[in-house]
C-alpha cells in the first residue's frame, strides 16, 4: 500500500495560493499561441489547453520559484507530447500497457499525453511540485490516486520488479501514479526498469547532469526506450557532451517520423542542435 506523503508547508501554500487567485479572478486574458490557447490567471500562473491528435488536455503552469512547472516556456515537455501522440512513430495501441516513467514531469503534460495513448505511468518529482501535478493529472481524468509514495533508498533496496507487470500491480493502463522521486547514483524505483523514461525540460543546471545519468542508467535496462529533450543553458549542455558518454549512445531523431539523423558516433552530430533535438539514450555497456 502507498504512503501518504506529507508535503512541505511550502507546497502548501504554494497551493493555497494558486486557489486564492483563482477564486478572486474576475477577467482573463485569452492569448492564442502555435501549440495551445492560454488563459492567464496572474503574474506567475497559466491554464493552457492542448490539443492532440483525438483529445485535449488542460494543465496549469507555473513560473517562477522552486516549484516552476512550465510547458510553453520550456517546450520540451510539448514537443516529447506532440512526439507521443505522432502516429507516424507510435501507431495506435503503440503505447498500450507499456510502463513509463516520467521524470521531472512538471505540469504532467507529459504523463497524460502517454495515458490517454493506455501506457501505464508513473510521474515523479520532487514534493513542492507534488500537489500542482495531482490537480492537473486530475482535471485530465488520469490521476489513480492512491495515495502518493516517496521513492527512496529505504523502499527500493529490494530487487526491481520486471516492466511486464502482475495484473495487481499499482499501474493501470490509462492512469498516472504520482511518486515522490530524487535523482542520484542511488536512486532506485522498484518498478523499474521501465519500457520507456521520460526525461523532458528538467536539465538546467550543469550539477544535476550526473545526477540524471545515474538515475536514468538506474530505472532502465537494455530493451528500455529512453527519450530525453530540452537542455537549458551552455553550461549544462556542455556537462551533459561532456558526461553522458560514460552512460550511454545518444541518437538524435527527426520529430516528424522518429527517424535517426545523427548519432554520437556520426560525425555530423556536432552540427545538430542537441540542445533541443529528442534524443534516444541508448545504454552502454559497463563493466562489472
Amino acid at each position: 500500500m502507498a504512503s501518504e506523503v506529507k508535503y512541505s508547508a511550502e507546497a502548501f501554500a504554494k497551493r493555497a495560493a494558486r486557489a486564492l487567485r483563482r477564486q478572486g479572478q474576475t477577467s482573463s486574458r485569452k492569448v492564442e499561441q502555435k501549440d495551445c490557447e492560454q488563459d492567464e490567471e496572474s503574474d506567475n500562473m497559466w491554464e493552457n489547453t492542448y490539443a492532440f491528435s483525438s483529445f485535449k488536455l488542460s494543465v496549469q503552469e507555473e513560473f517562477g520559484g522552486e516549484s516552476c512547472v512550465g510547458g510553453t516556456q520550456w517546450p520540451g515537455g510539448v514537443r516529447v507530447a506532440r512526439y507521443l501522440d505522432n502516429p507516424k512513430v507510435f501507431p495506435s495501441g503503440a503505447l498500450k500497457g507499456k510502463t513509463l516513467l516520467d521524470l521531472g514531469s512538471g505540469c504532467g503534460l507529459v504523463a497524460a499525453v502517454a495515458a490517454k495513448h493506455g501506457a501505464r505511468v508513473v510521474a515523479a518529482e520532487k514534493d513542492i511540485v507534488i500537489p500542482l501535478l495531482k490537480e492537473n493529472l486530475t482535471t485530465n481524468g488520469v490521476l489513480l490516486d492512491h495515495g502518493t509514495s516517496k521513492i527512496s533508498e529505504e523502499n527500493t533496496s529490494h530487487a526491481s520488479l520486471p516492466s511486464s507487470l502482475p495484473s495487481n500491480s499499482p499501474l493501470e493502463e490509462g492512469k498516472v501514479v504520482v511518486h515522490e522521486f530524487y535523482w542520484g547514483p542511488d536512486a532506485r524505483h522498484p518498478l523499474a526498469p521501465f519500457d520507456l523514461i521520460i526525461a523532458a525540460a528538467c536539465l538546467y543546471m550543469p550539477k544535476t547532469v550526473p545526477l540524471l545519468l545515474h538515475t536514468l542508467w538506474n530505472v532502465s535496462d537494455s530493451q528500455s526506450l529512453i527519450l530525453l529533450c530540452s537542455i537549458l543553458g551552455a553550461d549544462t549542455l556542455q556537462t551533459f557532451k561532456e558526461e553522458v558518454g560514460g552512460f550511454f549512445h545518444i541518437r538524435a531523431l527527426d520529430e516528424t517520423n522518429g527517424n535517426v539523423i545523427g548519432t554520437s558516433s556520426d560525425d555530423n552530430l556536432s552540427s545538430i542542435d542537441v540542445a533541443t533535438r529528442i534524443l534516444i539514450l541508448e545504454r552502454k555497456r559497463q563493466s562489472g
